[in-house]
């Protein structure tokens, strides 16, 4: 049963943690231009002070170091907002592959430490973008791409225990989002966004037990913050309580 929280927040079910970490990851998902990026900086400030709370940046806004390095440039060659080079499987075998990268390196170590991660973007940005590069090359259904790169992905990389899910009013992530790019987005790259919103919709069904919707259209900034630390100190002290 769906459960509703005030301020426009719901979610599906219970969260199941990972007993096999001592810290969680807690994941931001959403279309460009939504607000995620905001949240996690203003976040990071708010938690400052709490040492085993770790942010994790975008793939946009990341500081590349060595192999990582050489994966971002190779996918943002040709200056696509999507890393779109015409050639999907490649790309999403980039993109894991940066993706197991971090977890080697950062994201296991930092869980094993004790440390909680809250990251802009995860796993799940991966399974839902490249399902669509791949039906505009390949056609197919990208509900289906999607699960089956979810099912790679998730051999090798830590599934969050909770990601937040924002939504806002279509064009409104879309001027944002423009205005940070500096750059207008063409119809094609707007298609492409409105799809990736209806995927949301679907892969969050098959994932509702750790999925929680936060729906910005109704909230004022402060409001959703404090809906946000709310929910991210229940999560945590959750998995407290089950270790």
């Amino acid at each position: 049963m769906e459960k509703k929280y005030k301020g426009g927040l719901c979610s599906h079910g219970k969260v199941k943690e990972d007993k096999l970490n001592k810290g969680i990851l807690i994941s931001f998902e959403g279309i460009s231009g939504v607000g995620k990026t905001y949240f996690r900086n203003d976040l990071e400030k708010y938690y400052v002070t709490n040492p085993n709370i770790v942010f994790q940046k975008e793939i946009m806004d990341e500081n590349h170091q060595e192999i990582q390095r050489k994966i971002f440039d190779i996918l943002s060659s040709t200056g696509s907002k999507f890393f779109d080079m015409g050639k999907p499987i490649t790309e999403t075998a980039l993109l894991a592959a940066k993706a197991a990268h971090k977890e080697e390196t950062i994201v296991r170590t930092t869980l094993e430490q004790g440390k909680s991660i809250v990251s802009d973007r995860y796993v799940d940005s991966i399974c839902v973008y490249q399902a669509l590069m791949l039906v505009k090359k390949y056609g197919g259904d990208s509900f289906q791409y999607a699960n089956k790169i979810f099912n790679i992905l998730r051999q090798f990389c830590t599934v969050p225990s909770t990601t937040f899910l924002f939504k806002d009013h279509f064009n409104k992530c879309i001027e944002r989002a423009e205005k940070r790019d500096k750059d207008k987005y063409s119809s094609d790259e707007i298609t492409l966004l409105r799809d990736v919103e209806k995927l949301y919709e679907s892969f969050t069904e098959l994932h509702k037990s750790r999925y929680k919707i936060v729906d910005l259209s109704g909230l004022t900034t402060q409001d959703a913050k404090e809906l946000l630390i709310n929910e991210i100190n229940k999560t945590i002290e959750r998995s407290n309580k089950i270790e």
